[in-house]
């Protein structure tokens, strides 16, 4: 009975599936099975009583180990492992990874060793590794409680932890921002129920280990048959900056256009208002230098009566005769009567000379108001000269601060290096005024006003950011107030004309679009930043000019305004032509009218005498102003011009800059204005350039 156990013991032995040892106490090989032969390329006479198990481990510091293993578990079995990984080398040198297993047996010095290959599987698990560590993505295994099971090195750089830090000791949750938290954590509970239930990818802000905020896409895989999962990131903070950086120029792009598009609306109807402006001033003035005229003929004529009365008034008074009684009594009371009609109409006419004042008035507030609109539209004319910023301001500073109020603190801050800039000084002014008054409104309570001066290149990583700049060399005008700043709503609009955050009736919302205009058309740039509570800063670019500023010349001598020169009006606009030619007989000049280019030709033609000055609308139908004038100056080549024009419409001007050699005036012009340019057109000997 004994006998056939042992064979039975024997034939499992010999024929298990799975590769089996004997080993004695001094490594011998004492038993080998057939399936060990297979996995070795031995046979057992080869191996049994003749081999030890050592001269199989392949690498020495596995052997080293293996050695000490084997000593000990004769001595004390549960000191070591009964289970490890090592290398075998079989008869043909292949390497084979093994797992193995040993167990004592009782009463023994023997060991029994159960050896499994698992080199293919060892062969995957080196091909993942390989994948997972470059995978060239931050990813990491994650168990279902979300401890990280496994870590890559991109995913140690990304968080700033080690794999020693990072595996079995944190959570994916740690590195996730505290406002996408929530939804990472239902993602990651509906994964598990249904892995279609949460989306695969997607967002979040990832935290690092030194609080810098990354954008991060993450990539989750259920790992078939298991809990865990894998998660692989793709860092796109540098795509979400360019992207928003991309957004921003679009905004200021469409902000560009749309200001265009309005600023087209407003050039085109401050153009037609001025021209109307033009008639209603011009009628007016005239019509208030005929009522001044009445007024002084009628006081004329009652001082010349009440003259004529004093005579015979004081006769009667010597003789006692009454003088109801005198037969002078009905011229007396006729004279008399007539005084007091002139009295009165001298009065009808000082009140309808104080109405037609205040139709005057409303003329030129409305005309200031095209002016603004114009501003905008980058239709007005500039004179461009190189100027001293430094100079502007502080020339302007003591206007400023008569007209900010007290408990507005103003702070004047002068690069002493300033650099000239090309630029209107009385368009810079203006720009300073504006941002001063709107940084006045947002401090009712009194606060602080800076001005300030300096140099400054804008490079092409700062022209990429801001749409419309040329890098370059710029002059820069900063003004800044500790005001209530401006929500985001108000930034995306102040720059609208005619939008305003004041009361109805305490501002006209044309400000900043004036600014705005005047900044653009100097070919500068403006930028601002504002917070709510913080203030707001305004910064203004203007190209650096190339020369030092001119000192400005003084007038030789004053001019008169009128004259007996013959004068050829041009203007399509038969109010405005009348009103102009009336402006100017009444100054005692001689004049040719023509409602265009091309019967203004004709006229100069027919008229054999001189012409002294031609005065021309600039835009006309068929042929504009300065076409008229270079046709007229083939035959006359003395004449002289002067342009009006509700707006240059870049025809006298390039970009609405005035070119040297033309005169021009803006309408709506006052009858002072307009013959006062005329006398000094006319008197070019006298004609001195005035900076």
């Amino acid at each position: 009975m004994k006998k056939m156990t042992d064979e039975l013991y024997r034939d499992f032995f010999d024929f298990a599936r799975f590769p089996m040892l004997l080993v004695e106490e001094d490594t011998t090989i004492a038993l080998c099975n057939k399936a060990f032969e297979a996995l070795s390329g031995y046979t057992s006479e080869e191996v049994q009583g003749r081999m030890s198990w050592a001269e199989m481990v392949a690498d020495p510091d596995e052997l080293k180990k293996m050695r000490e293993y084997h000593s000990k578990r004769r001595l004390e079995p549960g000191s070591v492992p009964e289970e490890y990984e090592f290398q075998m080398t079989d008869r043909a040198g292949n390497r084979k990874y093994i797992a193995l297993t040993i167990a004592m047996l009782p009463g023994t010095k023997r060991s029994l060793a159960f050896l499994q290959d698992i080199t293919e599987k060892k062969k995957s698990e080196t091909w993942y590794k390989a994948v997972f560590e470059n995978t060239g993505l931050p990813s990491i295994i994650i168990d279902s409680d979300t401890t990280i099971i496994k870590a890559n090195t991109e995913w140690t750089l990304l968080s700033g932890y080690s794999i020693e830090e990072n595996e079995g000791k944190l959570s994916w949750t740690s590195f996730v921002d505290k406002e996408d938290l929530e939804r990472m954590r239902d993602y990651h509970k509906t994964r598990r129920d249904d892995a279609s239930g949460a989306p695969r990818k997607y967002e979040f802000r990832f935290i690092r280990r030194n609080g810098e905020v990354r954008h991060m896409i993450n990539s989750v895989t259920m790992i078939p048959g298991s809990p865990y999962s894998i998660a692989s990131l793709m860092d796109i903070t540098d795509l979400k900056e360019a992207e928003t950086e991309r957004k921003n120029l679009e905004d200021q792009l469409q902000q560009a256009r749309k200001l265009e598009s309005i600023g087209h609306l407003a050039g085109g109807i401050a153009h037609d208002f001025n021209n109307m402006l033009a008639a209603i001033m011009g009628y007016s003035q005239m019509v208030q230098i005929k009522l001044k005229g009445i007024h002084s003929s009628l006081l004329e004529k009652r001082n010349e009566l009440l003259s004529s009365l004093d005579g015979p008034c004081r006769k009667l008074m010597e003789t006692g005769v009454n003088e109801k009684d005198s037969p002078l009594a009905g011229v007396i009371s006729a004279a008399r009567e007539c005084i007091s009609m002139a009295e009165e109409e001298m009065g009808l006419a000082s009140a309808a000379d104080e109405m037609v004042d205040e139709v005057i008035k409303a003329s030129q507030r409305a005309g200031d108001l095209t002016r603004q609109l114009l501003a905008f539209a980058r239709k007005q004319t500039l004179s461009i000269k190189s100027i001293n910023l430094n100079s502007v301001v502080s020339g302007f500073e003591k206007m400023l601060r008569r007209t900010i109020r007290e408990n507005v603190e103003i702070g004047i801050n002068l690069a002493p290096d300033i650099h000239a800039a090309e630029a209107d000084a009385g368009q810079i002014e203006q720009i300073i005024l504006n941002l001063a008054l709107n940084a006045q409104d947002a401090m009712p309570d009194g606060g602080k006003l800076l001005i300030k001066t300096g140099n400054k290149e804008l490079d092409v990583h700062y022209a990429k950011k801001h749409e419309g700049i040329i890098p370059g060399l710029y002059v820069m005008l900063e003004i800044s107030d500790t005001g209530r700043g401006m929500d985001k709503e108000t930034q995306q609009r102040i720059f609208e004309p005619f939008f305003t955050t004041k009361d109805p009736g305490k501002g006209t919302g044309l400000g900043l679009a004036t600014v705005y205009g005047i900044v653009k058309q100097h070919l500068g740039s403006i930028w601002f930043y504002s917070e709510p509570g913080k203030g707001t800063t305004f910064r203004i670019y203007l190209p650096r000019a190339e020369k030092e500023p001119e000192r400005c010349r003084e007038v030789d001598s004053e001019t008169g305004a009128s004259g007996t020169e013959m004068i050829l009006v041009v203007e399509d606009q038969e109010q405005v032509r009348k009103m102009t030619s009336m402006m100017l007989k009444h100054q005692g000049y001689s004049v040719l009218e023509a409602s265009n280019g091309h019967e203004a030709l004709e006229t100069a033609d027919n008229f054999k005498g001189v012409i002294h000055l031609v005065v021309s609308d600039v835009v006309m139908p068929g042929m504009n102003g300065r076409e008229l004038y270079n046709e007229l100056l083939k035959k006359r080549p003395a004449l002289k011009a002067l342009f009006l024009s509700g707006y240059p419409m870049e025809i006298i001007s390039h970009h609405g800059i005035l070119e040297e050699g033309y005169n021009f005036l803006p309408k709506p012009v006052t009858i002072e204005e307009f013959t006062r340019r005329v006398r000094e057109i006319l008197d070019k000997n006298r004609n001195i350039n005035i900076c």
